[in-house]
């Protein structure tokens, strides 16, 4: 007997099927031609078993007596993308998937299933399992026809009110806008953030020590300050977790209970009413991830003797005891290694600049990576380009060999990714670098290539990018790992050490980003 073969149907963000190993070795099953495939397998996943007939009518508004054939193609194309679970589907007087038929080592189930969990209904921590399953919108970067996307409209309706219900459920005391952050968030496909920021927040079950055990005394909390829901990707919440990690590795005798303050804004007034809120709360300590705040409030908190790291940003002026800082080194490294064969052109997708004199900026080191990738892409030989925008007119201008491009993008959302190919992506000339500062951007980009028939290896496009999330894996993107798990621990060390030590002089740590190399600049 073969060894077990789990098959996953994964139809919420971008579609695919998983199949799993009993190793625990996964790969993505071959993607099917058509858009329909994956209408179909959505349809029966979501529908069940439906007569032939009513399947044409989704797939080809009504065409019944035409479209058999072409029905036939389909169901052809889905059989191949489910791998060993092929059998399941059938396609006779009815289409639909009969998991009897799969051999008896193989099990077919899908990311559909989890998401509508019922027991998610009452249960935090189990819709907060079936939020984990949203990578996005249903069949995200698939294109339909008018009944198929009235279909798939319909149901990406019910989906967001499901949607809905899981953040309800998980942030009980969250105000509308805060909701309304965290469902944007999982729209661009970040449900995993907000799902972490839960995990975070919730508070661990508390187990009785033994009768004669020595209880250690209670050590006052420290907070964490971060534009969680302001940020659209993982970067903060990974940070968070490797807090987490450092609090969790330390002496139970030591150890310090961790708040999570999500600063929606990027306001200094807000960032004040956080501090305040922290102090009332005899907060001792605080690690402010990429934050700064009033001179108001800063005099308050060295009045009272808070203690303060301070994270992405350096700031010499008391009560903050350390810097940690990131070294963006490795990206300037990613772009040396994109330019080490020839490039014809090289495009850099980036927000515009910010003023360095404003207060509390996000992306701080954005400057920094333009500043390299023009320095770089000049000495390797190409010329740097008039700075573009993504508006209505890129798509009516070239993109010629020997330039060096920025084309200036709103935001980090992952859409635009698929926004920028769907306007450039035939005029790029083979040999084109192009790079992200945001993996989410560069797989929508890439999911787009294939969209459209031709990958961005048909194009002999190489794609890069930057943070090193799940998705750069699961894309095979070249990217950097900016190491936030060790920065979120040393943060913590950082910190308990100026609590057990106040006359702890200021220190400035630098934490080196890790270059990630994979198929996509090959």
């Amino acid at each position: 007997m073969s060894a077990p073969v789990k098959v996953t149907i994964e139809l919420l963000g971008r579609p695919r099927v998983v199949v799993k190993q009993q190793d625990g070795d996964s790969k993505e099953a071959p993607r099917p031609r058509l858009s329909r495939s994956w209408l179909l397998l959505a349809v029966v996943v979501l529908q069940g078993e439906l007569d032939r007939d009513d399947v044409i009518e989704i797939l080809w508004d009504g065409e019944n007596f035409e479209r058999t054939a072409d029905l036939d193609t389909v169901t052809y194309w889905v059989r191949k993308a489910l791998g060993p679970a092929h059998n399941a589907l059938i396609s006779k007087a009815s289409v639909g998937l009969d998991r009897s038929l799969l051999p008896p080592d193989v099990t077919l189930t899908s990311d559909i299933k989890g998401f509508y969990d019922p027991a998610a209904r009452n249960s935090p921590e189990f819709a907060c399992q079936a939020m984990r399953l949203y990578r996005g919108p249903l069949l995200a970067g698939c294109r339909f026809d008018r009944s198929g996307k009235r279909w798939v409209d319909g149901e990406r309706a019910r989906q967001e009110h499901q949607l809905r219900n899981h953040l309800a459920l998980i942030f009980p005391d969250a105000s509308d806008f805060e909701l309304g952050s965290y469902l944007a968030t999982c729209h661009r496909g970040e449900a995993l953030t907000v799902a972490d920021l839960a995990a975070v927040e919730q508070q661990r079950e508390i187990v009785s020590p033994p009768r004669n055990a020595r209880r250690p005394a209670k050590r006052a909390p420290i907070g964490v300050i971060a534009p969680v829901s302001a940020w659209p990707t993982t970067f903060y919440t990974n940070i968070i977790k490797g807090i987490r990690s450092g609090a969790e590795s330390d002496h139970p005798d030591r150890r310090r209970r961790i708040l999570v303050f999500d600063v929606a804004r990027e306001d200094v007034e807000e960032m004040d009413a956080v501090i305040a809120n922290a102090l009332e709360q005899d907060i001792l300590g605080l690690i402010a991830l990429n934050a700064t705040w009033s001179d108001h409030a800063r005099n308050i908190m060295s009045r009272r003797g808070r203690r303060v790291v301070s994270v992405m940003v350096e700031d010499l002026s008391p009560p903050v005891c350390c810097s940690v800082l990131l070294d963006n080194g490795a990206f300037a490294e990613l772009i040396g290694h994109v330019l080490e064969r020839r490039c014809a052109a090289t495009v850099l997708v980036t927000p515009p600049p910010f003023d360095r004199s404003e207060r509390n900026v996000i992306d701080f080191a954005r400057n920094d990576k333009r500043e390299a990738y023009e320095s770089l892409t000049t000495r390797a030989g190409l010329e740097l380009a008039t700075v573009r925008a993504l508006d209505a007119d890129l798509a009516t201008r070239s993109f010629d060999a020997g330039f060096a491009y920025v084309v200036e993008i709103p935001s980090y959302e992952t859409a635009i990714g698929g926004q920028f190919f769907g306007a450039v992506g035939e005029s790029l000339p083979p040999g084109t670098a192009v790079v992200f500062l945001n993996d989410w951007q560069a797989a929508s980009f890439l999911a787009a290539c294939d969209e459209s028939g031709r990958s961005a290896v048909d194009r002999r496009l190489r794609v890069s990018a930057y943070e090193d999330t799940d998705v750069a894996e699961w894309f095979g993107i070249s990217t950097v790992d900016p190491q936030l798990d060790y920065i979120g621990r040393l943060s913590y060390k950082r910190l308990q050490e100026a609590l057990d030590n106040r006359a702890l002089p200021y220190r400035p740590d630098t934490v080196r980003g890790v270059l990630r190399l994979r198929r996509s600049t090959e």
